[in-house]
């Protein structure tokens, strides 16, 4: 769909533009189970990924920690 399509571009714009690793729909004012990501590092080229209407289909028994930021509260992580 050309609405999601521009939806995501603009989400992962915002999200550069923050800078930040993720973004959310509701973030942007669109009530939809829509998020976008990119976790390469610095040295990396970008990769994007957009997620609609995500499902946790299966895990693995392996975690990883990270520090946790929001783009709607700036300069707070836990």
């Amino acid at each position: 769909d050309g609405a999601l399509r521009k939806l995501a571009h603009d989400m992962l714009d915002t999200m550069y533009d923050a800078p930040g690793i993720g973004l959310a729909a509701i973030q942007v004012g669109e009530p939809l189970r829509m998020l976008v990501i990119d976790l390469a590092k610095e040295d990396e080229p970008p990769a994007p990924h957009v997620f609609i209407n995500p499902e946790i289909l299966e895990s693995a028994d392996q975690r990883s920690v990270y520090e946790e930021g929001c783009l709607s509260i700036p300069d707070y992580y836990a």
